[in-house]
């Protein structure tokens, strides 16, 4: 008991687990450090020994692992990069209090994360690429879908307004080839329908302008034959009226003549005042004259006379016309001017009536006149037409008149002083119509003009 016995003495050969510590790798930049409990490095890979205990990072590391703990810090190295400090304390046969060992080992942030930002740059590139491949796909698609159907909306809005001449016409597969067909078969059939709708409005349009121009024409009949049934009456009436009416007329006209013959005798012998008598004469001969003409018309107008034609010179018939009303036309002091052509081929006519046309005529434009004007006849001839024009400055006929001047008892003048019965101009064109000839109106505000043209051949 509490005797010397001796010393144990052992000794460890550190250098072969310094030298396994100095062969780790920790990256490019890591450091791996042994550090004893004392602060002793035993083993230095990078040679940080002398700044171990001069940086905040790895002391506060060491401090920890000193009291046992293990885990990573995020720190400023020795350096100053911005690194992962790892420390775990060792544990065996080399521990005692005091002196335990510590393992320390450092790596810069960068690095350490280096495989992490790889991964995530690769899912991202991944991911990118994806969405890229989606989107041309898409696209794509999209495309063989939205182009044929672009221009199947455009058709069919041209055929909703009505034209019917486009087709669809683009590539495409499938269901849209499909349905590119069926509208395409569509168009042509609604095509075919259209113009088989037009060809029948067509049809019904003709159908309808017929209808009315028959409608037209059986108004016009209907009128006509009313018309008729009233001027036979008329006519009847009229005859009668006019018959009566002639000779006691022409037995006025004959001793009216007559007066003034005997008064163109005697008139040395009258005695003062009695110069005016052969004007009063005068113009009851005037007026009995027209009275007679205004019998000759309803005569003609009430019943069919047969003409007869002989040769003859037109030039005279215009004389005995203007001789007629000359006297009538002094009265209501309208001049007389003639512009014709020396010759006239000599026609087939009835003089009596063509002379009666004109002074119908004449008449209805002295009384356009009504005082003081100018009265004009002109007559010319070529070898097919010879063609008598009588023209006035009176007031004109209405444009809405003009082609009712030749209608039965139609007149503008208000008869009040009962100066025609509306019949003149219509036995005048009649009488011209026998002879082949026609009349043409030219009417303007300040004048009108009879244009009458009778063809210069045999009747």
């Amino acid at each position: 008991g509490g005797r010397f016995k001796g010393v144990l003495h052992t000794e460890t050969k550190m250098d072969a687990v310094v030298e396994d510590i100095k062969n780790i790798r920790v990256g490019r930049s890591g450091s791996v450090l042994l550090v004893r409990g004392d602060g002793i490095v035993i083993a230095d890979e990078k040679g940080v020994v002398s700044e171990l205990f001069t940086n905040v990072g790895i002391l506060n590391a060491f401090q920890m692992a000193k009291n046992g703990g293990r885990g990573i810090i995020h720190e400023i190295d020795h350096k100053g990069i911005d690194s992962y400090i790892s420390y775990v304390p060792l544990k065996g046969l080399l521990s005692k209090p005091g002196f335990e060992w510590h393992l320390l080992a450092i790596q810069s942030a960068k690095e350490m994360n280096a495989p992490s930002r790889r991964i995530a740059y690769v899912t991202i590139a991944v991911i990118l690429i994806g969405i890229a491949g989606i989107g041309l796909g898409s696209y794509f698609i999209a495309g063989g879908i939205t182009y044929p159907i672009e221009k199947i909306v455009g058709v069919v809005e041209a055929v909703a307004a009505g034209d019917f001449s486009k087709e669809v016409d683009v590539s495409a597969k499938g269901e849209i080839k499909m349905l590119v067909g069926a509208i395409n078969q569509m168009i042509k059939a609604v095509r075919y329908r259209d113009a088989e709708v037009q060809t029948k409005a067509r049809e019904l349009t003709k159908l309808n302008e017929k209808l009315e121009m028959a409608n037209i024409e059986l108004r016009k009949t209907h009128a006509q034959l009313l018309r008729s049934g009233r001027l036979a009456a008329i006519g009847e009436l009229s005859s009668k009226i006019a018959e009566d009416l002639h000779k006691p007329i022409l037995s006025i006209i004959y001793n009216t003549q007559m007066t003034i013959k005997q008064m163109n005798k005697i008139s040395k012998v009258l005695p003062s005042g009695f110069e005016n008598c052969q004007d009063y004469i005068r113009a009851i001969e005037a007026s009995s004259l027209t009275c007679k003409i205004m019998a000759e018309n309803l005569l003609r107008f009430s019943r069919y006379e047969k003409t007869t034609f002989i040769p003859v010179d037109i030039k005279e018939v215009i004389e005995e016309a203007v001789g007629f009303i000359s006297y009538r036309m002094s009265i209501a002091k309208i001049k007389i001017s003639k512009e014709l052509a020396p010759s006239f081929p000599r026609i087939k006519a009835n003089p009596l009536q063509l002379a009666q046309a004109m002074i119908n005529i004449m008449l209805n434009a002295v009384e356009a006149m009504g005082e003081e004007g100018v009265l004009t006849i002109k007559g010319e001839a070529d070898n097919r037409i010879v063609r008598i024009t009588i023209c006035d400055i009176g007031i004109g006929i209405p444009e809405e008149d003009i082609g009712r001047i030749f209608e039965p008892f139609f007149t503008t003048k208000n008869n009040e002083d009962g100066t025609g019965l509306g019949l003149g101009l219509t036995i005048a064109q009649s009488i011209i119509k026998e002879h082949n000839g026609m009349i043409i109106v030219e009417s303007i505000s300040g004048g009108t003009s009879f244009i009458i043209e009778l063809p210069v051949k045999d009747k």
